[in-house]
């Protein structure tokens, strides 16, 4: 006889986690909603967690309540997909090892899932462990595809969506939750639910599976993979080439390699802004968009908005990362 799919398949790798994996472990257990398994694939540990954990969990990993994947280092794509493929559940859910679910946090989901039974993916809420702040904003696309402001750990989607849209892209292993929620988003709009269903480790420590030396470059790859060139309009331009921060000699000098034989000012407002790249040496684009999330939801920008609306609304510019009033020119 075959045993029934649970609804949520709570996904979860690790690696030389001992230390910290069974309370996010025991966070999982604690579920009010017990309709789940959790997939457990421990990214070639060598410090005994795979032991501790049949030990520990002899009795759930029988019944298969957990499951534990094996497999040998590969980093953290490599271990969430393995677990991907290990769950039977109709619903993905994401826990990083060093974080801790609330005991409501599966409820939360299938509160929205029955309130939204077209919806094919939600996001929750998160506090960050030692910075005590939240994290919880409206969901942009255009927001999204600048910076990532969801965390795997509060998505949850239909496994269908695994099919559709392939697994964790492990040529960005620094972002790959941000790469796939793209995807996912590309077209289908997350509902969010605003409830705080998570405790989020910001430790920085380097034990981190996210954490490595080439964070930037992935952020950049995927930044690249998904930038659509704007339309360049007459008046925008005549905005960046008379503003004070735009420094065209600077700029190409920074990012050259990326010109392709476009100007300066063309390449910036074409495509630029959107890769991070700054006007000039004294303007920051992309703090100027996270310190003014409407602007950046707009999807225009930065400095076309800073010199035409946001000095005489008395935003703040960005000076190499530190504000300023921008009320006089220097």
């Amino acid at each position: 006889m075959e045993t029934a799919r649970p609804l949520f398949s709570v996904v979860c790798p690790t690696c030389n986690r001992a230390y910290c994996v069974c309370n996010a472990i025991e966070s999982v257990l604690r579920q009010s909603f017990a309709d789940f398994e959790l997939v457990i694939a421990d990214d070639g540990s060598t410090d005994g967690t795979a032991d501790l954990l049949r030990a520990r969990y002899a009795d759930e990993m029988a019944s298969g309540r957990i499951k534990l994947v094996e497999i040998e280092h590969g980093g953290v794509c490599a271990a969430r997909n393995a677990a991907l493929a290990a769950a039977t559940g109709t619903w993905i859910t994401y826990l990083d090892s060093d974080n801790i679910v609330f005991p409501e946090f599966l409820q939360v989901f299938i509160d929205g899932i029955v309130a939204h039974p077209d919806a094919r993916n939600f996001y929750a809420a998160l506090v960050r462990r030692h910075a005590g702040t939240i994290l919880d904003e409206p969901f942009s696309r255009a927001v999204l595809l600048k910076w990532n402001y969801i965390d795997i750990g509060v998505y949850c989607h239909h496994r269908d969506l695994i099919e559709e849209f392939g697994v964790f892209d492990g040529t960005v292993p620094a972002v790959e939750d941000w790469d796939l929620l793209i995807r996912h988003t590309s077209k289908y709009e997350p509902v969010r639910l605003g409830q705080i269903v998570m405790d989020y480790s910001d430790s920085r420590d380097g034990d981190r599976l996210s954490v490595t030396p080439v964070q930037k470059k992935s952020h950049d790859t995927v930044r690249r993979r998904y930038a659509k060139p704007r339309q360049v309009s007459e008046q925008d331009r005549k905005t960046v080439l008379d503003s004070h921060f735009f420094d065209g000699q600077w700029y190409s000098l920074m990012y050259g390699d990326m010109l392709d034989g476009q100007s300066a000012v063309d390449h910036y407002l074409l495509v630029g802004w959107l890769l991070g790249c700054n006007p000039g040496p004294l303007f920051s684009g992309d703090d100027y968009l996270k310190r003014n999330r409407d602007v950046a939801a707009e999807d225009i920008n930065p400095l076309v908005h800073y010199e035409r609306y946001g000095r005489d609304e008395g935003r703040l510019g960005f000076l190499r990362n530190k504000p300023f009033s921008g009320k006089t020119k220097a």
